[in-house]
């Protein structure tokens, strides 16, 4: 039985596994994330090569940022910090002494619901992960789309304020570190994981609520208490979210036409949250009824997605050596 090295460099921490042909688990653990520079990560990776050893025939894996698949190039890849244009999976090779293949996590996620999950069996489709930002994978054709540098499927970056974004455009390029900074905050501002993110939700909340908003004492766990404690503005801030995630699949209807959007992310583990996605779209929908009205599903992966999709993009690329 040959088994594979898959990785799911996440924010913080970074999933490792060793899985079959079938994508089943036979080991799993997790890893602070080397996230300060391209020799930390180098560093990372050829300690799980020598750990790991003699174990597996490739290595998958799943990073965030612009990574063209097919020439195995990273471009962006926050929170990880390497130049433009590195090739990762070249440097991995080396050190894996293995093929491998590295994919946006958003894609790995799509591919990994189009093979087994709440995508499969469709056409045109896409992957709306509510995490930290919005995870994107696009459905074109019954594959993933990639586009023309492995950029498709951005969707935090996806705008929803013209204006802002016009008025962002028209700002002096920042030449100091904090004017870096706050330039970063105009544009964050124009975007639709400003709104419409799972962080996002928890920030409305939080100013709804009239108190600061602070990562380490407010996640999702902590809101749906609120919400099923029959707090009235978890409630109200819960529909406003939907509104907003519902406007943004509406734009993106508009120029797919796709028959089915899963939605992703720990929220989506809540019924109520594509449920009152659902209801919100269908409001949407009537300011343009030719349009057509897609499914909108829950994802049936969450935790291990990325790791599943990300294999199966090695099977696509490598075949099973």
């Amino acid at each position: 039985m040959k088994k594979y090295l898959v990785l799911d460099y996440g924010g913080s921490s970074v999933k490792i596994s060793l899985m079959d042909e079938n994508a089943n688990r036979l080991y799993d653990t997790e890893k602070p994330a080397p996230t300060s520079s391209l020799d930390e990560m180098k560093s990372f990776a050829q300690a799980l090569a020598e750990e790991h050893k003699n174990e597996y025939s490739g290595v998958a894996v799943s990073l965030p940022g612009i990574i063209d698949i097919e020439k195995g190039i990273a471009h962006t890849g926050s929170p990880y910090r390497f130049e433009n244009g590195t090739p990762l999976a070249q440097i991995y090779e080396e050190i894996f002494s293995a093929p491998v293949v590295i994919a946006n996590d958003g894609k790995c996620a799509a591919n990994a619901e189009l093979r087994q999950g709440a995508l499969k069996g469709v056409e045109s489709g896409a992957i709306v992960g509510l995490g930290t930002g919005i995870a994107g994978g696009i459905i074109i054709n019954g594959k993933v789309w990639n586009g023309s540098r492995g950029a498709a499927g951005e969707l935090s970056f996806y705008p929803h304020d013209f204006a802002k974004l016009i008025n962002v455009a028209n700002m002096p390029l920042p030449k100091l570190k904090d004017g870096v900074k706050e330039y970063d905050t105009y544009v964050y501002d124009a975007t639709w994981e400003s709104i419409a993110s799972a962080t996002a939700l928890l920030e409305r909340y939080c100013v709804n609520k009239g108190f600061p908003y602070k990562r380490s004492e407010m996640d999702g766990r902590e809101f749906f208490r609120a919400y099923d404690s029959g707090d009235e503005i978890a409630a109200r801030t819960l529909d406003e979210f939907s509104m907003y995630v519902a406007a943004g699949i509406f734009s993106m209807q508009i120029v797919l036409d796709a028959e089915r959007y899963a939605i992703g992310g720990g929220i989506s583990a809540r019924p109520e949250v594509t449920e009152k996605i659902n209801a919100a779209y269908k409001k949407i929908a009537r300011t343009q009824p030719d349009l057509t009205v897609p499914e909108i599903v829950p994802c049936r992966f969450r935790g291990g997605a990325n790791q599943i999709g990300a294999l199966m993009f090695f099977f696509e690329q490598k075949g099973r050596g």
